[in-house]
């Protein structure tokens, strides 16, 4: 099916489906909840959870033009939490932007979204011990308003699958229900609330030769194809574009050892900043001094440190340097990360407190460790920082605060492996499409004391030796296409002068869209989240003293894009 651009398009000629994990489950966050709860298999959700389920469906309600008509959610109460949160974010924007008829909108709930019924997925421990899940559907349907919930819905499966499924029928399973329904409905958009193994099965059966990395919690995958009618009863579908926001994979279902030698393949990761003030406070700005140079919000500096600590836990690889731009945020949340690592360099533990939080009789006194005591931590490298004034774009305030609490979780997480921070080019877009005329510099200067900057790091971090890929600040009113141009001639610049060691540049949104569009060929971005990343790897090898570098493998996290680029219009 040839794919047609929608201004000359109907709203109704298009089916959306949308697959969607639910939020973060409380049992994650208290380790003793499952101790004493009634159903310790069936957790609800964490306050975060309610929160970001509620914001999921504020973005997809708010971003589209098209009703949603149905959503269909598992039994499981983490689903059916995320599920009303969502109905009630649907419902809560103002009627311009509201993408459900609230007196048309249905909800059913659907036994084939089952979480993977197995040990795998659920702990044996946990599990119920005659292998019976029972739901009491009364009370999970009277979460959802009054007359919301169709039951004339004939379901896909009429049971929970049986305990001890294979994964393979797992699979079988949610892409059954996945194209079942869509089938059943073409002339309907879909939200289904599912668990993370149905969103890994759904991109990778719809978004072929990938290998799913990670699933964030609300992630979703967005489905969308061409329906036309033919004498008025037939309906024909066409192939389905996809898109999806929360998924980090692959390309290519490539296989990737654990190299040799730590230094065989170099990671670069750009990251964009966290959440910004200004976006949650709006009076911010009005009595700022410096209100083009928002600080990070408090969510945005947890979410840094979350992030960090996922780069750090799932690559296995030290960060040697961290480039990021002289905007406040960045630097703030580069020196918060720093803070959390001893000055003095000794790390004191009480063994015999630490020991005590376990169950009696189960620590093994008998172990002969490895390492007898911690290594010294003087003869590993000081994280050394550099900021440099230019390349706007990429990592203004924001940036800085971001990099410092990313920086501490790298800390927290190996100590050893602190990195360099070097502050590079890595600016905001400088024009009025990214920073408004009303919030800049009157005289269009953007000024940054460097050495205030710089004292907010311990003394030694600061790598003065750096020689910045560009001296000064990018003029104001540079076009797009020369941000886009200064984004890629950075990333490339500093990746090929530090071919041996891992980088983090921390940058904008459009810093990201850049570098995810030049690198993975033919997709169109749609949405970058705050603290997304791509992560750019290559194979190093050395020959006669110089380093040779291979081809980039794309990886990423948070982004939403289609892989067949599309000119989408807001619908009228």
């Amino acid at each position: 099916t040839s794919h047609i651009l929608l201004a000359n398009l109907t709203m109704d000629r298009y089916q959306h489906v949308y697959v969607m994990r639910h939020g973060h489950r409380l049992d994650n966050f208290d380790p003793d909840w499952a101790a004493k709860a009634a159903r310790p298999w069936d957790p609800p959700l964490f306050k975060d959870g309610m929160v970001r389920a509620f914001q999921t469906g504020q973005r997809i309600g708010s971003q589209t033009g098209y009703p949603i008509h149905r959503i269909f959610v598992s039994p499981f109460l983490r689903c059916i939490q995320t599920a009303s949160q969502v109905v009630a974010a649907l419902s809560s924007l103002p009627n311009a932007m509201s993408s459900i008829n609230k007196t048309k909108l249905k909800v059913a709930i659907e036994y084939g979204l089952c979480e993977m019924m197995n040990s795998v997925a659920i702990w044996s421990v946990v599990s119920p011990k005659d292998g019976k899940f029972v739901f009491n559907i009364s009370d999970l349907e009277s979460m959802f308003p009054e007359g919301m919930v169709d039951h004339n819905v004939d379901p896909i499966y009429k049971e929970v699958p049986k305990w001890e499924e294979s994964p393979e029928k797992c699979r079988e399973r949610y892409v059954k229900v996945v194209k079942t329904l869509a089938d059943k409905y073409p002339t309907e958009n879909l939200i289904l609330i599912t668990h993370g193994e149905g969103l890994v099965t759904t991109f990778s059966t719809f978004y072929k030769d990938t290998t799913v990395l990670e699933v964030d919690y609300c992630a979703y995958v967005e489905l969308r194809r061409e329906v036309s009618s033919k004498d008025g009863s037939v309906v024909e579908t066409g192939e389905y574009e996809v898109a999806q926001s929360g998924i980090r994979f692959s390309h290519d279902p490539v296989t990737i050892p654990t190299p040799k030698r730590m230094d065989s393949y170099q990671n670069v990761f750009v990251m964009r900043h966290g959440d910004r003030l200004d976006n949650f406070n709006r009076h911010w700005a009005a009595t700022a001094a410096r209100p083009w140079d928002p600080h990070v919000s408090q969510n945005g500096l947890v979410r840094a440190f979350q992030t960090g600590q996922r780069i750090r836990s799932q690559t296995g690889s030290p960060i040697h340097r961290v480039f990021v731009s002289p905007f406040f945020r960045c630097v703030h949340t580069a020196s918060e990360v720093v803070a959390v690592s001893p000055i003095d360099g000794k790390f004191d533990f009480n063994i015999s407190d630490l020991e005590a939080m376990f169950p009696e009789g189960m620590v093994d006194h008998n172990v002969d460790p490895i390492y007898k005591e911690g290594k010294d931590w003087k003869q590993h490298s000081r994280p050394s920082l550099k900021i440099q004034p230019s390349t706007k774009k990429t990592i203004v305030l924001i940036c800085i605060q971001t990099a410092s609490k990313v920086v501490a979780a790298l800390s927290l997480s190996a100590p050893r492996d602190l990195p360099s921070i070097d502050k590079s080019k890595l600016v905001k877009m400088m024009n009025s499409v990214a920073i408004w005329p009303e919030v800049s510099p009157k005289d269009e200067n953007f000024d940054f004391n460097i050495s205030d900057l710089e004292a907010m790091f311990p003394e030694g971090m600061v790598d003065h030796n750096v020689d910045p890929i560009y001296k000064e600040m990018p003029k104001w009113e540079e076009t797009v296409e020369g941000c886009k141009e200064r984004y890629v001639k950075v990333v490339k610049a500093l990746a090929d002068k530090y071919p041996t060691e891992n980088l983090l540049l921390i940058t904008h949104r459009e810093g990201l869209e850049t570098t995810f569009s030049t690198f993975f060929k033919d997709i169109t971005v749609l949405e970058v989240e705050d603290c997304a990343y791509v992560q750019l790897r290559r194979e190093v090898s050395s020959k006669d003293g110089d380093a040779e570098t291979g081809e980039y493998e794309v990886a990423q996290s948070g982004i939403r894009f289609s892989h067949i680029p599309v000119t989408i219009p807001t619908p009228v």
